[in-house]
């Protein structure tokens, strides 16, 4: 179904030849051309028999009729074969990346995309689970503007050590107050992949006894991660796939979209 007010896709086969498809753009129409009759906008969506009006959605330029009357046949209306078009509904999926480093030779894509996060213990030991789509060894966790350490699984699934407090507030040896902060994925050579998740912080009832456990969950899963892979190009814009919202707590951190 197609919804009046929506972009659409317009592409056209000759004789059914898949070899020559043509797709559809507006150029140097007149403007100022009086289009002889008035149009109604309707809300809802578009059937057969109903009169469509195409317009360009960046030059906002309409196209005139397409169809004529047929002079032996007045219920019939003629229309040739540079005239028949094909309309399908359209989506888009747009990603958002920035080169920190500047300009780079390897393309952006495929853009990792962070669907869920699921966090795991909890003070010292606290483990962030990502989970989307696209990931690869080269990235790494930013939580706000401190880098985690990092651990590549597979395509689908990448774990990562909740940096301390300490990391954000200056002398805080526990979260006396909530603190968010946005978690990013940073490729090696300098490319920012933003995500719409962040990490909260929930308050502690003091400090917490100091232990490295999660460091040493990294440091014996590190000999089995492949070596760094070079891929991703230069600044720009494409669009995402929504992201599922999550909500995690524990004693330590939640984590909200």
């Amino acid at each position: 179904c197609i919804a009046s007010g929506t972009k659409v896709a317009l592409f056209n086969r000759l004789r059914s030849q898949t070899v020559s498809t043509r797709y559809l753009h507006v150029e140097g129409v007149d403007d100022d051309e009086s289009e002889g009759e008035e149009f109604t906008v309707r809300d809802g969506y578009i059937h057969y028999g109903q009169t469509v009006k195409l317009v360009c959605s960046v030059t906002g330029m309409a196209l005139p009729r397409l169809a004529t009357p047929c002079p032996k046949e007045p219920n019939k209306e003629m229309i040739n074969d540079g005239a028949s078009w094909t309309i399908i509904s359209t989506d888009k999926a747009e990603y958002t990346f920035y080169e920190g480093m500047g300009p780079v030779l390897a393309p952006v894509t495929p853009v990792p995309v962070v669907e869920s996060l699921q966090l795991n213990g909890g003070g010292d030991v606290a483990m962030l689970e990502l989970t989307g789509q696209n990931f690869t060894p080269n990235l790494r966790v930013w939580f706000g503007d401190v880098e985690a350490e990092t651990m590549y699984r597979c395509g689908e699934s990448m774990l990562c050590v909740v940096p301390d407090i300490s990391a954000f507030r200056e002398g805080w040896r526990w979260v006396r107050q909530p603190v968010q902060v946005p978690v990013t994925l940073v490729r090696n050579d300098g490319i920012i992949y933003s995500t719409s998740l962040t990490f909260t912080y929930t308050p502690e009832p003091g400090p917490r006894p100091h232990c490295s456990a999660a460091g040493a969950v990294l440091q014996a899963s590190s000999s089995q991660v492949p070596p760094n892979e070079s891929n991703t190009n230069s600044e720009g814009s494409y669009t995402n796939v929504s992201t599922n919202s999550t909500n995690v707590t524990s004693s330590t951190a939640t984590v909200v979209s």
